[in-house]
């Protein structure tokens, strides 16, 4: 099964800057339909990183895995994801710099299946 979305987020305010961010993500479940009790999930996408830092970022490459589990009318998910994306610097002698960077996440996400 493969299911494919838009999604926004936004990061739990705390200490540092508040950061959020949009994208297109597609999960990828191969077990599913098998009876296990959770089907191990696949997930992929890109997205745009939002900091409130004044730095300029590139996209966003997603990647993580997780379980899921679907009942008649809701599904809960618990994922670890990773984004990589490049942090875009001050041009030393003319040349365009940046560094990379990586945002690790776990979430658990509890939906409600419509239809």
């Amino acid at each position: 099964m493969v299911t494919v979305g838009i999604e926004g987020w936004r990061a739990v305010p705390g200490e540092g800057p508040d950061f959020g961010g949009v994208g297109a993500r597609m999960a990828v479940t191969p077990g599913a339909g098998r009876g296990w009790a959770a089907d191990p999930v696949l997930v992929f996408g890109v997205e745009a990183v939002e900091v409130d830092d004044g730095e300029d970022r590139g996209p966003a490459f997603v990647a993580g895995a997780g379980v899921r589990k679907d009942a008649r009318r809701w599904t809960l998910q618990a994922e670890v994801l990773h984004r990589l994306l490049t942090v875009e610097e001050e041009p030393v002698n003319g040349v365009e710099t940046g560094r990379d960077a990586a945002l690790w996440e776990i979430r658990v996400a509890i939906g409600r299946i419509l239809g």
